[in-house]
This record gives structure tokens, sequence and C-alpha cells, in this order.
């Protein structure tokens, strides 16, 4: 995918997310400095995501998932999809093993204590 689509793809996609504050589930705003069950914030996505937090339970990342298109060509994203089993067994979904499932929400830019 030459340079300019992928960019162009990666904004088109984070524009398809849900109209909140840019795609953020407000499960995540409402309890920043606190903690979160992983069921309560899976919930808040259509589709099944991949949940990483790190050693100390924080969350790190939510990774979605996208199917492939085709359009003149070239491969873009199409339509949000569950995360196959490697995302959903792998290390991009670890806090139901790692922290049992509950999750802290640190405020961006500082670290947790």
């Amino acid at each position: 995918m030459p340079p300019k689509l992928y960019f162009e793809e990666a904004m088109r996609t984070m524009l398809m997310l849900p109209r909140t504050d840019r795609g953020t589930p407000a499960v995540i705003k409402d309890n920043i400095g606190g903690e979160v069950q992983s069921s309560e914030l899976r919930k808040a996505y259509t589709k099944e995501v991949g949940i990483k937090v790190n050693d100390k339970c924080v969350l790190e990342e939510i990774t979605s998932c996208w199917s492939k298109a085709q359009k003149n060509g070239f491969e873009k994203v199409g339509e949000q999809i569950d995360c196959p089993d490697y995302i959903m067994k792998g290390f991009r979904n670890n806090c139901d093993k790692k922290c049992k499932g509950l999750i802290k929400i640190s405020k961006l830019g500082t670290c947790p204590v």
C-alpha cells in the first residue's frame, strides 16, 4: 500500500470509530484514575477487541480488528470485525489472565504509582 493511501485509510478508519471522544468509550473516560472490569470495557465496543495491560494492570492499548477490502486495485480497510484468535489468545489481549479482568485506567501522560 502506498504511504499516502496508508495514511488516508488510517484517518478514514479512525473516523469510522464511535463518535465519542476520539473513539474513547465513556467507560474509560469515566474511570480515569480508577479501575474497570474488562467485561464492562468490552461492552463498550461493537466487536470483540484485544485489551492489553502492563505488569501493574494499567491499560496500555485496545486492539480493534478490520477486514480488508479492494478498491481500484488497492487494499483498503473494510468493516470492523471481531478480532481473530491470534489476537484474542495472544499478548494483545492479556488483561483477563494477568489481572483477572480488573483494569486500572491512568490519565494520559501520568505514571501510575
